[in-house]
This record gives structure tokens, sequence and C-alpha cells, in this order.
């Protein structure tokens, strides 16, 4: 992508510029249909963990918490 944007850029003043024309004509280079739809199954599953493992800190820190008050207050 960058060797496009360089070889599209053009100057007349020192400012580079890039058409919408060539901008058109770039080639943006995607990973196969499968594999996208694999990863996001597995950002799915590890945004999943994240929750639950964000629910357990939440509640261990309760019962530490409720211990605390128990036993010191």
């Amino acid at each position: 992508m960058r060797a496009q944007i360089e070889g599209a850029a053009r100057t007349t003043n020192g400012t580079f510029k890039i058409s919408q024309e060539a901008i058109s004509k770039f080639r943006v280079l995607l990973p196969p249909l499968p594999l996208q739809t694999a990863f996001a199954e597995q950002v799915t599953r590890i945004e999943a963990v994240a929750r639950a493992l964000d629910a357990a800190a939440a509640k261990a820190e309760a019962m530490a918490a409720a211990l605390s008050a128990e036993v010191f207050g």
C-alpha cells in the first residue's frame, strides 16, 4: 500500500498530493473471507472470556471486602 501511495503522489510546489483517480486505482489486499470470519469468531470468544474474567474479578473483590469487614469490622 505504501508503495502505491508513494508512486501516486505528485508535487508541484513541494506539497505532495494524490488525485482521486489515482486513489480509486489502489489495490487493497484482504485476507480470504474464511480467514476473516475465523478471526472475527475468535475475537468474539476472547471478548466473552474477558467479560467473564471481569465479572469474576468483581465478585472476588466483593467477597474480599465482605471478608475484611467480617474480620476487621
